[in-house]
Formats: structure tokens, sequence, C-alpha cells
């Protein structure tokens, strides 16, 4: 099919789209086709160079907020360990493994506001550790 005429189906099809649904436009028109046209061509580098640039966007987005979020959990748990080296310097040896692997913020913000208002004993089973 020469180039004019692809572009024209494919012009065409662009219209059609307000109409039809895409799944009926596609059984009247080829694959082939659409790709062979010299319009499918020019936008297709527009298209994924824009989508390109958004998953970008979006990878930067996650990646800024998962890096912000691993700074707040290791200030946290660097928190909670000099708290137990304060309030409860027999325990740190013990603690420190349990504090460094928790993940759960609010087992460590916990800790944090409980350290130094209850006893060593109870602190020690709040961590779950033996004394």
């Amino acid at each position: 099919m020469p180039a004019r005429e692809a572009d024209a189906r494919v012009a065409l099809l662009n219209l059609a789209e307000e109409k039809y649904p895409g799944l009926e436009l596609i059984r009247l028109v080829s694959r082939e086709q659409i790709m062979s046209s010299s319009l499918f061509e020019k936008f297709r580098k527009e298209i994924w160079d824009e989508a390109a640039a958004q998953g970008v966007a979006e990878g930067m987005t996650r990646g800024i907020a998962d890096g912000m979020a691993k700074g707040r959990l290791g200030a946290e748990r660097e928190l909670c360990l000099e708290r137990v080296a304060r309030d409860y310097p027999e325990l740190l040896d013990a603690a420190r493994p349990v504090i460094e692997v928790c993940s759960d913020t609010d087992k460590l913000k916990d800790w944090i506001l409980t350290s130094g208002a209850v006893d060593a004993a109870s602190f020690a089973r709040r961590l779950g550790i033996e004394n």
C-alpha cells in the first residue's frame, strides 16, 4: 500500500476512533496497514519519547520516596539505639540486632517513646529479648 494511502487510512482511523471502539477498528484495518503508514512512523518516536520521559519521572519520584522512607527508618533506628544506650546500657548489646533489623516504624516509635519510662525488664520484653 502506498504511503499516502496508508496515511489517509490512519487519519480516517483517528477520526473514526471518536465514534467506534478501538477493537472494532482493528477488525477494519490490519496492524500491518497502520504500521506501514508514514504518520505512524512520525508519531511513534514522539509517543515513545513522551512515554520514556514519563517513565523516568515516575521512577525518579518512586526512588526519591523510597529513599526518604529508608532515611526516616534509619533515623528512627539510630534514635532508638541512642535512647537504649542512654536509658538501658546493659541491654544495648542484645537490643542492637533487634533494632537494626526492625522495619516497623510503629514499633520503633513505641520503643523510642517508652525508653526511660519503664524498667529494663519491661523494655527488654517489649523488644522481645531476654534480660
